[in-house]
């Protein structure tokens, strides 16, 4: 799969990359999408960065586990949106979940 790829490839080229998992009937995942993107899209970062719909946690859990590290643990999400750093081995480093409080978070 065309997107598995591009993941993969994110993850081994950055030291972090930062995993949005969204669904698309969740509000808070609308309203954080396009703070995403324009963030994904600053000249000079050096953190990747993917969106990854929660209907294909599965697959890329499967495909860290294939093809970047046979040890790194499954990702499991308990509310959405959540945002997942990841280092270059597809360990996770970090996981939040912005349901609570979202609005403030950019509101300011």
């Amino acid at each position: 799969d065309k997107d598995l790829s591009e993941l993969k490839r994110r993850i081994k080229m950055g030291l972090i990359t930062i995993i949005l998992i969204y669904a698309t009937w969740c509000g808070h995942c609308h309203h954080i999408m396009p703070h995403f993107d324009a963030a994904s899209k600053t000249p000079g970062r050096n953190i990747q960065s993917v969106k990854i719909n929660e209907t294909m946690l599965d697959k890329v859990n499967q495909s860290i586990n294939e093809g970047i590290n046979h040890n790194a643990k499954p990702f499991k999400v308990e509310g959405y949106p959540s945002i997942i750093l990841v280092d270059q081995n597809g360990n996770k480093v970090s996981h939040n979940v912005f349901t609570k409080g979202f609005t403030d978070l950019y509101m300011s």
